[in-house]
């Protein structure tokens, strides 16, 4: 990972002196308000990765969409010695990272989908769905999870896990091998839910408003990363539980774009 790692720094800092005012922002749309063929084109997307195969060298991955599990894997061990590639891994970003967080997504670009070749494969869609920005208002679903309209299994992502193992069994990725996980240990498992109306309370609309009543970005960081943060990781359970393989699951992705549009909202009440 030392080349992903040289990648982003590499990007940082070209992004911090060309970044210009961005005059015609992408829409960000929550899940709920879009149509079935826009629902439908973000799963086709995911399911579009997870049949590519992979084109960096990274442990155990078998996918494009693995690729994408490993660079969180990887990164994520280093959360525990310095904060910088705690936020690379993670959505929720202090201001002053913000550029940093552009340059990873950049720096995932170009090593996952390299200009051409990228555009010549028919999971160009895919980049489009994930830069668009959709994201799972989990306000809405907050002590009702079990209900939600993400669960859905025909323009959703399935529902509860089932049996001892906990393997989903309806919806488009029900019969998704994963290679990555659990924690750091690589082998093959499903994609688990424990669904929690109890614990998706955490994203409750008065969690996100206390945190978007601190003054100080620390305070308002540290807010964030507990109850709203929590909230759709205990919410679904299963493989959303594991820090270190989450994102396995395709809801995790829906998950900390909502997470980096309560950051947002907390910066532009300043």
């Amino acid at each position: 990972m030392v080349h992903l790692t040289y990648l982003v720094i590499l990007f940082a800092g070209a992004y911090s002196a060309s970044a210009a005012p961005c005059e015609t922002p992408a829409q960000r749309k929550a899940w709920h308000t879009l149509t079935d063929s826009e629902k439908l084109a973000y799963i086709g997307a995911e399911l579009c990765l997870m049949e590519k195969f992979p084109k960096l060298t990274l442990e155990a991955a078998t996918s494009r969409f693995e690729e994408l599990q490993a660079i969180h894997q990887s990164h994520l061990g280093l959360c525990i010695g310095g904060r910088f590639f705690r936020f690379i891994a993670c959505s929720c970003m202090p201001t002053r990272l913000l550029s940093v967080r552009n340059a990873a997504m950049m720096a995932i670009k170009y090593t996952l989908f390299p200009r051409g070749a990228y555009h010549r494969t028919l999971c160009n869609r895919a980049y489009l769905a994930y830069s668009r920005g959709r994201y799972w208002q989990e306000q809405l679903d907050a002590g009702s999870v079990t209900s939600s309209v993400l669960l859905d299994p025909s323009h959703g992502f399935g529902g509860d896990g089932s049996g001892t193992d906990r393997c989903i069994t309806d919806g488009p990725f029900a019969n998704f091998t994963n290679h990555l996980g659990l924690m750091y240990n690589n082998s093959e498992h499903c994609i688990t839910r424990r669904l929690s109306d109890r614990s998706s309370k955490s994203s409750a609309q008065s969690e996100v408003d206390k945190c978007h009543a601190m003054t100080e970005w620390v305070g308002a960081w540290r807010c964030i990363e507990a109850n709203p943060h929590a909230g759709g990781h205990g919410g679904i359970g299963g493989l959303m539980l594991d820090p270190i393989a989450s994102p396995g699951d395709p809801l995790l992705y829906l998950y900390h774009t909502w997470l980096d549009k309560v950051w947002w909202d907390w910066q532009k009440l300043d």
